[in-house]
């Protein structure tokens, strides 16, 4: 839950929509049994090539364009 916490925080702080790049989350132990964890629990999903898509991020955070526009 540690990371899935961190990832919501990543996402609204890069303003990314969501996306989290491979390799992006801290490097601690466990953390490559945590991504797997989080995918196969469906909350994060691929994004070949390069990352993971947080499910139903903008569902619940406002987008880059929103931020931007106010």
């Amino acid at each position: 839950m540690g990371l899935h916490a961190w990832s919501i925080s990543y996402c609204d702080h890069a303003r990314s929509d969501g996306f989290i790049p491979f390799g992006a989350w801290p490097s601690l132990p466990g953390a490559p049994r945590a991504v797997k964890t989080l995918v196969d629990a469906g909350l994060w999903t691929v994004s070949p090539p390069d990352g993971y898509v947080l499910h139903d991020y903008l569902d619940y955070n406002r987008s880059r364009a929103q931020i931007v526009a106010n």
